[in-house]
């Protein structure tokens, strides 16, 4: 995920994005859903995101593909088949699908209810023990695919 010497993962003019290959505009697209969805996961895991900040980062496709943080590498994107789950033409996988699915399933933390526990807004969120081992799963999965992908991209030079 820290790619930040090559010369797509920078803020971009959209005249700068477009003279970028096509292959760069892919690699830049992907890695920012990579790391939203790490920071979405860890900041949920952590409780340094709370659910409302949660869902307003990202509670829909629309503000996760907008969501725009230059300090963190975090690029917008327009093209609305690169974070869908399920493609709606041919109901295969999307390209992106498994880090769809990750982000997905913490929407669908951040939007489940309280279960019995009077919780401020600024106060973390609780989880049952099975949760916490769940999210740490999760996060571990991150931190392998991210080095996959540095491997990927490494080999590929």
């Amino acid at each position: 995920m820290k790619a930040r010497n090559v010369s797509w993962d920078r803020d971009l003019t959209l005249d700068e994005f477009r003279k970028l290959p096509r292959m760069e505009k892919h690699l830049r697209v992907v890695t920012s859903i990579e790391r939203k969805v790490v920071e979405l996961e860890v900041g949920w895991q952590t409780g340094r995101l709370s659910k409302q900040a949660i869902l307003k980062l990202a509670g829909n496709r629309t503000r996760f593909r907008q969501w725009h943080d230059p300090k963190k590498g975090l690029w917008r994107w327009s093209l609305v088949d690169l974070d869908c789950i399920n493609d709606p033409k041919t109901g295969l996988p999307g390209p992106n699908a498994s880090l769809m699915l990750r982000w997905d399933a913490v929407i669908k933390r951040a939007r489940a209810p309280v279960r019995n526990e009077a919780v401020s807004s600024s106060e973390p969120p609780r989880t049952t023990e099975l949760e916490r081992q769940y999210i740490e799963a999760l996060a571990r999965v991150a931190l392998l695919e991210e080095s996959l992908a540095k491997a990927t991209r490494s080999g590929s030079r």
